[in-house]
């Protein structure tokens, strides 16, 4: 965008730099410059490369099945422990990895993990039960 007089908007400016660090931020957002797969992996803009379409549609299926089987309350806890835990001190890092973990407990999944941990760990699909889409927290 520094080529159009503007800069990145949406928060491309303050984010690509937490992203990659300020010295590829510069670069990349000063000289515009094209990366490939390969480059923007090493700079860790994309987690990883595929071969095609076809492969890349695949490798989502795959996390989509890895993903669903976890705990819907462990994966947005952990998620929104550890996006609010950026900048922070350690001592409110840790009260919020604790709030997160409680979360976990309190939402009764935790025992349902344990009870099911064999069957689990065999690859088979625990009985996490139903969730809203959009709802952070579990349903009562």
């Amino acid at each position: 965008e520094t080529g159009l007089g503007i800069l990145p908007g949406a928060r491309g400016t303050a984010e690509l730099a937490q992203a990659i660090g300020p010295a590829q931020a510069l670069r990349l957002g000063c000289t515009g410059e094209a990366v490939g797969g390969e480059e923007a992996a090493r700079l860790g803009l994309v987690q990883e490369l595929v071969a095609d379409v076809d492969a890349g549609l695949t490798r989502v299926r795959a996390l989509a099945d890895l993903l669903r089987r976890r705990s819907p309350t462990a994966v947005a806890a952990f998620k929104r422990g550890l996006l609010d835990a950026q900048g922070r001190r350690e001592a409110e890092r840790l009260e919020i990895e604790a709030a997160a973990y409680e979360r976990c407990v309190d939402s009764g999944e935790a025992a349902i993990g344990r009870a099911n941990f064999a069957a689990i760990r065999a690859g088979e699909a625990p009985p996490w039960g139903p969730r809203v889409l959009g709802d952070p927290e579990p349903q009562s």
